[in-house]
């Protein structure tokens, strides 16, 4: 049987995510405990250990932090289901967040005695329904990677003819079109081989001893290098090759 489980207001002024299950829950006084976990650690962890002793401060509630680094969903699932939830779970992905809605193991921000509504002014639009599951309120975010946002600037995407991508086969193409059109635009970022592809151009490529000039250009550098150290590389190749 699962525990009941502590419930109180924290749980929003911490911006954290509820985890627990049966109902009738109680909310927490003065001098209680309760738990929370989530998967940050170092520095991340220190500071939140900040909110957690200012919480404590005000409330007169002590927040035990348990920090699971590894296979967290995993962790939380088996506690949940062995009846050994935290009071309060940080879940990173809105993927998990729906998984432990449906199923079931979640509280509704409603379930606590807070009003969804009067929490709206609080946020800007589409941040509160991030923490919605089939439109109801199970979580409120605490933070937000934004690690898959294409930032851009138009008018370069535009100077070099390049669409705006809509998938990640665009994304790439638009990368690596951009990719070559940065190193072609300065000539000192060029490499040899592709510095001499841009000079046969297509208004070179009918002649080809100007080609064949530049080539040997290019070439040039490496030959008189080998030319003056070619003692010091037979010597070397000798050196390994013979044995006393």
């Amino acid at each position: 049987m699962v525990r009941p489980t502590r419930f109180v207001a924290f749980a929003v002024l911490a911006s954290l995510l509820v985890a627990a299950c049966a109902p009738g829950a109680t909310t927490p006084g003065a001098g209680t405990t309760i738990t929370v976990m989530s998967l940050w650690g170092g520095s991340e962890q220190e500071s939140f250990q900040k909110v957690l002793d200012a919480f404590k401060a005000k409330t007169q509630i002590t927040a035990n932090y348990e920090s699971v680094r590894q296979n967290y969903a995993t962790t939380l699932q088996t506690r949940i289901s062995g009846g050994n939830p935290p009071d309060v779970a940080i879940i990173p992905g809105i993927g998990f967040l729906r998984q432990f809605a449906r199923q079931g193991s979640l509280k509704k921000i409603s379930d606590l005695g807070i009003d969804v509504n009067g929490l709206k002014p609080n946020y800007p639009p589409g941040i509160l329904e991030i923490g919605q599951v089939d439109a109801t309120q199970y979580a409120i975010m605490v933070k937000f990677n934004s690690k898959s946002t294409f930032w851009y600037r138009p008018e370069k995407l535009s100077a070099a003819s390049i669409a705006v991508p809509t998938d990640w086969d665009s994304f790439k193409a638009a990368l690596a079109k951009l990719a070559l059109v940065l190193v072609s635009s300065s000539q000192s970022h060029q490499t040899a081989p592709l510095g001499l592809s841009f000079f046969a151009g297509a208004a070179r490529a009918g002649d080809p001893t100007k080609v064949a000039a530049a080539a040997v250009l290019v070439a040039a550098p490496i030959l008189v290098v080998y030319l003056v150290l070619q003692r010091h590389f037979v010597r070397g190749m000798l050196a390994g090759a013979i044995k006393e």
